[in-house]
């Protein structure tokens, strides 16, 4: 059987266009299970990452609540510290917080407090500028009797 040029060359373009039509048909059935598949192990890797970096966050948090725990729990059995309580002696804290103390101690902030949760010293650090500033105004609802925060009174009360 032989094709006359005009029937030819449609009978090509029409397999042409029928091979162009399932090349792009299998293109996109491969493109849309290459991309669920990848989503999925994206979605997997981003949720491993992100644990990662929160269990890593709650460890350097641990070690600052150890670190400051050890720090808070060394001046509190000190004989000066136990005597400010009774006599408010500001030489007391002149000489004990000091801004190196601030700068040794990586901290910013030291609160004491009655028994009663009433404040007898607050001194706060501004460790940019090196100079001591005043107690941050939202930090005063915090430190008012029965606040939360006042009622950790141990060490192992800060575990995370």
């Amino acid at each position: 059987m032989h094709l006359k040029p005009a029937q030819s060359r449609a009978l090509f373009e029409r397999l042409g266009l029928m091979i162009g039509v399932m090349i792009a048909g299998l293109s996109l059935v491969l493109f849309g299970i290459s991309a669920v598949l990848m989503l999925n192990q994206t979605e997997r890797l981003e949720g491993e990452l992100i644990s990662r970096d929160v269990q890593r966050s709650l460890d350097l948090l641990k070690v600052d609540l150890e670190r400051l725990a050890t720090l808070t729990s060394s001046y509190s059995i000190r004989d000066g510290s136990y005597q400010f309580t009774f006599n408010h002696d500001p030489e007391y804290v002149s000489s004990h917080y000091t801004p190196q103390v601030f700068n040794d101690g990586q901290v910013d902030l030291v609160v004491m407090l009655n028994l009663d949760g009433s404040v007898l010293m607050e001194k706060a650090f501004n460790s940019d500028r090196q100079e001591f500033v005043g107690l941050p105004p939202g930090l005063r609802p915090y430190l008012q009797p029965g606040s939360p925060i006042l009622a950790l009174t141990q060490p192992q009360d800060l575990a995370l």
